[in-house]
């Protein structure tokens, strides 16, 4: 039963005995009660030095959209684990939600998916991670978190059962947890694998090249057309270079790799599992996948380990935002691509939102002004804080018709065309 701590050892080596002396200490995670702590994982930077603990928890005072949901809490240690930050909480949903999280679902899926009209907008739609996470640590220090993220129902569940309601991201965290991002790696067409009274749910395992500039992430799921029950599983693997930003591709697409499509567990591999660390070779990484199979999960099960998959440099095409350039990492000539100001949704009936990615906290203001040029709607919104933020304004009193958004950050303008229908 989890009560409010996470143990955590560390060990230092003995020459004399030639073993690690270790001692075992607590580190306050508080959550609401024993039932809203669903995971706990530890991982640390390639020198050692920066090590982080993550829980999927909910503690009081967070600001989640409903109550029962899970979330990443952390605390980081600098100095190889001996003194802690306090604990940084990770808001998945909301206003001040994860903006890969909050625009993945599809306009066509909200409508489909959820009752309306009206049907909600993005950050009115609860978000929960699923019960498992992973983690890995680059070069830099900087937090990469596996993990499932779906609609919450409430009651410390994900909702399941239907295509790309569950989504596989890397919750990027950078600059000691004051700035963190999604980076979306793929959907989930199905999430829970039942076998009689036997279940087990997806799980996210996250990897890293040694010298920690690359990251990699594995999970199980089920390509079956009409499956909703994750019984006939693949593996399916993504690679993120954190310095050019690039995604692997998939035959020059963007989505996944599939694992085990030509092994002799083609949609058997049940469970799987992956090193912490990948192989790396002349340019190629190759990924060490631990599958499990059965004939039945009740009866003998066997281990059966992939050798052979892996990535060429030249997998990596895939353009991501330019996190490394918000995370003070990477190549500098990639900060002219990243576009900081998003308009959506365009077009709009009413609530249109004004997405900014900020390097440094800057003084913003916005105009919505006709095609002559009138002024109709002027914000100031005085200095806002570096990183992802976001500006929601009423157009619903607008004539139907185009007008531009302009916004100036620092004195720097930018434009957007805006169709209000």
């Amino acid at each position: 039963m989890y009560h409010d701590s996470a143990i955590y050892g560390r060990g230092v080596w003995n020459e004399a005995t030639k073993d690690f002396d270790y001692t075992f200490k607590t580190l306050a995670f508080p959550c609401r009660d024993d039932s809203s702590a669903a995971d706990c994982k530890i991982a640390a930077s390639p020198d050692g030095n920066t090590v982080w603990v993550s829980v999927l928890t909910n503690p009081d005072g967070t600001t989640p959209l409903i109550d029962s949901t899970y979330f990443p809490v952390l605390r980081k240690s600098t100095d190889g684990g001996l003194n802690w930050s306090d604990q940084i909480v990770i808001q998945l949903d909301g206003p001040n939600g994860i903006q890969a999280v909050l625009n993945q679902y599809s306009e066509y899926f909200i409508m489909n998916f959820f009752t309306g009209p009206p049907w909600p907008w993005r950050d009115e739609i609860p978000y929960t991670t699923a019960f498992d996470h992973s983690l890995s640590v680059d070069k830099w220090g900087n937090l990469h978190i596996g993990v499932a993220i779906g609609y919450a129902p409430g009651g410390y569940a994900i909702s399941t059962g239907i295509d790309s309601l569950i989504n596989v991201f890397d919750i990027y965290i950078c600059k000691n947890g004051v700035s963190y991002h999604g980076v979306f790696l793929g959907p989930l067409k199905t999430f829970r694998g039942t076998w009689g009274t036997t279940s087990s749910d997806n799980r996210v395992y996250t990897s890293r090249t040694k010298t920690g500039d690359k990251i990699f992430f594995t999970w199980n799921d089920t390509h079956v057309d009409g499956e909703i029950n994750n019984q006939h599983p693949d593996v399916f693997a993504r690679g993120f270079d954190l310095i050019s930003n690039d995604l692997t591709s998939v035959n020059g697409g963007d989505g996944p790799n599939i694992v085990t499509s030509l092994s002799n567990i083609n949609q058997e591999a049940y469970w799987q599992c992956t090193s912490p660390i990948v192989f790396s070779d002349n340019n190629k990484y190759t990924i060490p996948v631990c599958t499990q199979w059965f004939t039945t999960p009740t009866g003998e099960t066997q281990f059966k380990y992939i050798s052979d998959f892996s990535f060429k440099d030249s997998d990596f095409t895939i353009t991501t935002p330019v996190y490394s350039w918000l995370c003070d990492i990477g190549i500098e000539q990639h900060t002219s691509e990243i576009d900081p100001v998003t308009v959506y949704p365009n077009p709009v009936e009413d609530i249109v939102k004004i997405s900014l990615i900020l390097t440094h906290n800057a003084f913003v203001s916005v105009d919505i002004t006709n095609l002559i040029g009138k002024r109709l709607i002027s914000l100031n919104k005085g200095t806002m804080n570096a990183g992802s933020q976001q500006i929601s304004i009423d157009a619903s009193n607008l004539s139907a018709g185009i007008y531009f958004v302009t916004v100036r950050l620092n004195g720097q303008i930018f434009t957007r065309k805006l169709i209000v229908e």
